[in-house]
């Protein structure tokens, strides 16, 4: 199934799921109910998810599954199937306003499951409830740099956005934030990647809005740590 699917380098996919096991609560070793850790939030054109592993299993491919139904259940329809194992964070903007989807996260080995994620219940606003502008940052590794993925909700005129990036050692609150780059685009969802990190560093990423000569909004603060070499 075809949809408005992306994490950056990764592009709309249309691959069969083909596995033997039902897709069904999978309980691990150790009582955790769940192997993948999965939390998103709607914006006015898609949902923004980020997963993330509870207890760590060898795989070669993610898939994510969606239901638009507000009944609970288990989502079965697959939009998105990415043939690493290492994808944490996506967006998805194949979505109807005002609608609640519900996701879940699959990890495959030789078309195998392995790992599971809790079900999440993500509220896509209507426009009539976009009374505040607001930006949805996610990072994760990407090569030897930092993918950085926003959306923004609650606001159509702007002029573009600027990237800035602190350490951490000042902590989240006192972060002596520095611009990285500008973005001269008016997308409401947009990637950058920042090639300029060192091995070993621990970096502190947000996005401000670019509107006139002002910045009236800026993104949630993303961590991230760069592997040492």
């Amino acid at each position: 199934r075809r949809a408005g699917f992306r994490t950056g380098i990764y592009g709309t996919v249309d691959v069969p799921l083909e596995v033997d096991k039902p897709l069904e609560r999978q309980e691990s070793r150790g009582g955790t109910e769940y192997l993948l850790n999965l939390e998103g939030i709607g914006f006015c054109n898609g949902a923004s998810l980020e997963w993330s592993w509870v207890e760590k299993k060898p795989c070669d491919s993610i898939v994510v599954l969606r239901s638009c139904l507000r009944v609970p259940e288990y989502p079965g329809d697959m939009i998105a199937r990415y043939m690493v194992g290492d994808v944490t964070s996506a967006i998805d903007t194949c979505v109807e306003r005002g609608t609640a989807y519900q996701y879940r996260i699959v990890a495959l080995l030789q078309d195998q499951i392995v790992g599971y994620s809790n079900v999440l219940l993500v509220n896509v606003p209507s426009m009539e409830k976009l009374d505040k502008t607001s930006l949805s940052l996610v990072a994760r590794h990407f090569g030897k740099g930092v993918l950085l993925e926003w959306a923004v909700s609650g606001a159509r005129l702007f002029d573009g956005f600027v990237l800035e990036r602190a350490t951490c050692s000042q902590g989240d609150e006192t972060a002596d934030f520095r611009q990285i780059a500008r973005v001269e685009s008016k997308n409401l969802v947009s990637s950058f990647e920042d090639k300029g990190t060192l091995a070993g560093k621990t970096y502190i990423y947000r996005v401000g809005l670019i509107a006139g000569k002002g910045i009236p909004a800026y993104s949630n603060n993303v961590r991230i740590a760069v592997p040492s070499e």
